[in-house]
């Protein structure tokens, strides 16, 4: 199993999708990774966001890109949604599958965060 197709796997088994990011020119990896929302998470989102990154509308995916510098791992780049742009930061991981486990929880989080509750 090749590189990408190990994180392909490891994405697609907890429920992601794996996308090869155009931003990461010059970097050893660059990948953005994303879960779209389901419709009834869809439809819970606050203030939906009325535009979005290459076409993409924040209220159906948000994303985390990773990459790769001297052995060291790093999540740049984080879309939230709902807000309309990024919020960098650099998050250095000492393993691809520590980056992954903590770029699946966070997004899993932030999507829970920023849907409505029954109440």
């Amino acid at each position: 199993m090749n590189f990408d197709e190990y994180i392909i796997n490891k994405l697609e088994e907890n429920g992601f999708l794996w996308v090869k990011s155009p931003i990461a020119e010059g970097i050893n990896y660059g990948y953005a990774f994303v879960r779209k929302l389901t419709a009834d998470e869809e439809s819970k989102i606050l203030c939906p966001p009325k535009w979005g990154i290459n076409g993409e509308d924040f209220a159906v995916t948000t994303s985390l890109e990773i990459d790769q510098e001297n052995g060291i791992w790093f999540i740049t780049r984080a879309y939230h949604i709902p807000y309309f742009g990024p919020n960098d930061f650099r998050k250095p991981f000492d393993s691809l599958d520590a980056a992954l486990e903590f770029g699946m929880e966070y997004l899993q989080r932030w999507m829970e965060w920023t849907t409505l509750r029954n109440v």
